[in-house]
């Protein structure tokens, strides 16, 4: 099986013709030599091109990435990709194949810290977000597909250009709010807006810390 084949192997609804990746760096002084290599690794078949920017408050990093991508013609989707993902090989093919319709996909990944829970919300009547239960966690673990979900980080994120291109005025893409932070500011935006958001457990990435941290860390701290 070819890394493209592979890479869609759960035949989730998405482009027949691969779509071309922008990819954005929100970098911070030091890469580790760990991000590096995998990123020299990926297949980059369906990137476009690449823009970044080093050692930036991260509000105003992805609001310059922004402007920076669109004096870029030619893309489909906006990739972030943070220096703390380790992607796995066939991520950046498997986003290539994501339709307008799936608005945000956000590669699957878990938190520094015990029980490291991933990085994906439901958004609670409450007004706050609300971790996934350990149950779906555990289940989604295992299923490389596409599940709808409320707000995820901006680690390793993809959006349909139609979203940023047709986003309301009267609405702030990031928002410096303490109680949400960027990434859960810009979900709700977006799903405003009548967008979807989404988790692709298919594209389960590394966290690194000292090590990388993955499902298998956080399906260890799951109850029984």
């Amino acid at each position: 099986m070819s890394l493209a084949e592979s890479a869609l192997s759960d035949g989730f609804p998405g482009r027949v013709v691969p779509g071309k990746l922008l990819v954005a760096f929100p970098l911070y002084k030091l890469v580790s030599a760990e991000f590096f290599r995998r990123w020299l690794a990926v297949d980059k078949t369906h990137v476009l091109d690449a823009i970044s920017i080093n050692h930036v408050y991260i509000l105003d990093a992805f609001e310059r990435l922004m402007e920076k991508a669109f004096k870029v013609p030619g893309w489909d989707r906006l990739v972030f990709v943070e220096q703390d993902m380790i992607l796995p090989l066939h991520a950046l093919t498997r986003m290539a194949h994501y339709s307008d319709e799936q608005a945000v996909v956000c590669g699957t990944y878990f938190k520094h810290t015990p029980p490291h829970a991933p990085i994906a919300y439901w958004d609670g009547p409450d007004g706050n977000y609300h971790a996934l239960s350990g149950s779906l966690v555990r289940r989604w673990s295992v299923e490389p597909s596409l599940h709808q979900v409320d707000g995820v980080g901006f680690g390793c994120t993809s959006i349909a250009r139609p979203v940023l291109e047709g986003w309301d005025s009267g609405r702030s893409l990031f928002l410096n709010d303490q109680k949400l932070g960027h990434d859960l500011w810009f979900c709700r935006q977006v799903r405003a807006q009548g967008h979807k958001v989404f988790l692709d457990t298919g594209v389960q990435c590394g966290h690194l810390s000292e090590v990388p941290i993955g499902a298998e860390d956080c399906v260890r701290h799951l109850p029984d």
